[in-house]
């Protein structure tokens, strides 16, 4: 009974903090910060801003090389993703002195690190000590791992976020795993599977496909026997190495896109499939990217037309 109570509960509470009448906030009585109780700093972005309901406020003070920085965070609004988490409409700055310029949080580290590191060994479960630093021209984030461990793996050092070209340096890391990267090693198809596979089959291919994206081998897929895994399986090592043989593989699959980094650098949503790219060649047409119409086209030779992305005679 208290099961089913929980459940009804839940959904009342999802259909609430969908309408336009109460927030999930107001429902499980998220408290709103005094703005006078943040710090003056605080309080001078949050007048600028002409914010009046604020969630969170934080001043954290550094001192690099004698000179006092203050890295300012203000979240205002109605929560936003709720109930996995709330996320508000927020501030970010870094002041020197009295000057102040906007100044990224770090984001989640996992998505920049390596593949196999990111599967393995996530930093996101480590602990680490963040610091302000100068490069020469501006103020960085310095991440600073002790040395950490799990049952996975391990990791030490020092990484670097440039919060003005959000970029990532883990090449002050170093790690270890414990785990066999051997899919014989049941502890490493656990791992990879979690809840997820139904049968040993599924264990198996499953870790082919991550093998064959840590070691970019495609021996990997081809001994994978689902055919949604062996997909993509292809697509990761396409991606990966940009090797245009496997890319008959996906016309097979039907997975058109999977191939256009192969020829071209350009964004995805301005490039045609790799289908038409090889149509376009093998019938005597150059695939060019025009930039007026901010699409590729297959240039035909003289005394050829273009029909769709093939090239035929007059």
């Amino acid at each position: 009974m208290k099961a089913k109570l929980l459940v009804l509960f839940i959904i009342l509470l999802s259909i609430a903090a969908c309408s336009n009448d109460v927030s999930y906030d107001t429902l499980v009585n998220i408290e709103e910060v005094e703005i006078e109780d943040c710090s003056d700093k605080a309080q001078m972005i949050i007048e600028e801003l002409g914010w009046e309901s604020i969630k969170e406020c934080t001043d954290e003070e550094y001192i690099v090389d004698g000179v006092e920085l203050h890295y300012v965070n203000v979240e205002s609004g109605v929560g936003m993703d709720c109930p996995s988490g709330c996320i508000y409409e927020n501030k970010n700055v870094l002041f020197v002195g009295s000057n102040y310029e906007e100044f990224n949080e770090i984001k989640h580290l996992d998505g920049h690190f390596g593949s196999s590191v990111n599967d393995m060994c996530k930093p996101d479960l480590f602990g680490y000590e963040k610091n302000l630093v100068n490069n020469g021209e501006y103020y960085i984030w310095e991440l600073n791992f002790d040395y950490q461990e799990n049952e996975y793996c391990s990791i030490e050092g020092v990484a670097i976020y440039d919060s003005f070209t959000n970029t990532y340096d883990f090449s002050g890391i170093s790690y270890e795993i414990f785990i066999p990267l051997d899919c014989d090693s049941e502890l490493l198809r656990d791992y990879l599977c979690g809840n997820g596979c139904q049968t040993e089959e599924e264990e198996f291919d499953r870790c082919y496909e991550y093998m064959a994206s840590v070691e970019e081998d495609v021996s990997y897929c081809e001994i994978i026997e689902d055919e949604n895994y062996k997909k993509d399986c292809y697509v990761q090592l396409i991606y990966a190495t940009e090797d245009e043989s496997l890319c008959q593989e996906m016309i097979n699959f039907e997975v058109l896109h999977a191939c256009d980094s192969v020829f071209s650098e350009e964004s995805h949503d301005m490039k045609y499939s790799y289908r038409y790219y090889k149509e376009c060649l093998e019938s005597g047409g150059e695939w060019d990217f025009d930039a007026e119409s901010f699409i590729y086209l297959c240039v035909c030779p003289e005394g050829y037309d273009s029909e769709g992305f093939e090239c035929v005679l007059d």
